[in-house]
């Protein structure tokens, strides 16, 4: 499966002309929660207004993947950005995990493996002033569970829910642009399962490296699991930006 997203979104290479399209692929990995997956983005803007290069409004439908050969995920969003800076999503994504070793879990008595179907909200925003950058990334998941009585593990967040649970992440990313190509900052991540009342946290120091069409990203630092424990984790994501579109993040 990644290696047909790779060929897929590498024939949009000539496409990127085509400016109110955009597309990317991302490899990430992390060290604590463990997790290596490919993700993928596409979709297409539609302007609605527009004042200068920075201040304007758009819609945009798009796609998304997530493969890790043990777990796969595909969605469909709608992004509605009012102005280029701060936006609403909402989506539907539908995967199936078939792992049964999650980091941190006891897969013997909740689901690790399973079919998954989630709807989310979201509010996204961009600021800038000189060399200061603040981008806030909100999402609200609502999981359906078919089956009646079950915990379920979440990978992403190291969570565990109950049945139709809510899951809400904030992110935060802090930044200064020390040189055209290079950005430092402060990585903060929230997370907490409505039902379960469980809470998880992530603080790295990141980079930011950009050359050309990529983009490398390393973080250090800690994730506080749902047990109040403290873990040293490492991320590394390296982006290929095909074509930006009308996104300004």
């Amino acid at each position: 499966m990644i290696r047909n997203l790779i060929l897929l979104f590498a024939s949009f290479y000539a496409l990127k002309s085509f400016g109110k399209l955009d597309y990317d692929l991302r490899l990430a990995s992390r060290s604590y929660p463990q997790g290596i997956a490919a993700q993928s983005d596409i979709g297409y803007g539609y302007k609605l207004w527009e004042k200068d290069k920075v201040m304007y409004g758009y819609l945009r439908p798009g796609l998304n993947f997530q493969a890790s050969g043990v777990v796969n995920y595909a969605g469909a969003q709608l992004d509605f950005y009012p102005v280029s800076f701060i936006g609403i999503s909402y989506g539907k994504t539908y995967g199936h995990r078939s792992f049964d070793e999650f980091q941190g879990f006891d897969c013997q008595s909740i689901s690790c493996e399973n079919s998954i179907e989630k709807s989310h909200l979201g509010v996204n925003l961009a600021l800038a002033y000189k060399n200061i950058k603040l981008i806030n990334l909100y999402k609200k998941q609502d999981f359906s569970n078919e089956t009646p009585g079950q915990f379920f593990a979440e990978e992403y967040s190291n969570l565990v829910g109950f049945e139709d649970d809510e899951l809400t992440t904030n992110v935060t990313l802090l930044g200064y642009q020390l040189t055209e190509k290079l950005l430092i900052g402060y990585f903060h991540m929230y997370n907490k399962m409505e039902r379960t009342n469980q809470i998880s946290r992530a603080k790295l120091l990141m980079g930011n490296f950009t050359s050309g069409d990529f983009v490398y990203q390393a973080g250090l630092g800690t994730f506080e699991n749902r047990n109040k424990v403290d873990h040293l984790s490492a991320i590394f994501i390296l982006s290929w930006k095909g074509a930006k579109g009308l996104r300004l993040f």
